[in-house]
């Protein structure tokens, strides 16, 4: 069973059996003429990273986007982390989110060049650094 179908003719919706070998005519007005629509839904478990990037030949990606878990530094909790890297047009974006309270705990966007000395490229690697 695919689930509903739509007449084009007279918007009538009924269901079919997939595959109809013959399209049986609309129950209302005799049309064969149908509209089928499809939807995806996507299930995402607890600790799945989520991220794509582009690229243009070889080198660096020019743009990057991710949302993972990642454990926050500063609390010492598991966060939402949400990270945009566009090299085209020089920003850099990053969203820390606690899940459960749904509250912004780090807020970072500015030109990606001005991005400099974060993450494991920073001297003090265990010290954390916001965004100003």
């Amino acid at each position: 069973m695919l689930g509903d179908i739509v007449c084009n003719t007279c918007r009538a919706t009924f269901q079919v059996e997939i595959p109809e070998l013959v399209r049986t005519p609309c129950p209302i007005c005799s049309s064969t003429t149908r509209e089928i629509s499809a939807g995806i839904t996507l299930g995402v478990k607890v600790g799945e990273y989520l991220g794509f990037k582009q690229k243009r030949g070889p080198g660096k990606p020019i743009f990057e986007s991710m949302h993972k878990p990642d454990l926050h530094r500063k609390t010492g909790k598991m966060m939402e982390l949400a990270r945009v890297i566009d090299r085209e047009t020089d920003r850099y974006k990053e969203i820390v989110t606690d899940p459960i309270t749904g509250k912004v705990v780090h807020f970072c966007e500015e030109p990606l060049t001005e991005h400099k000395g974060h993450g494991s490229a920073k001297l003090g690697f265990h010290e954390q650094q916001d965004c100003d």
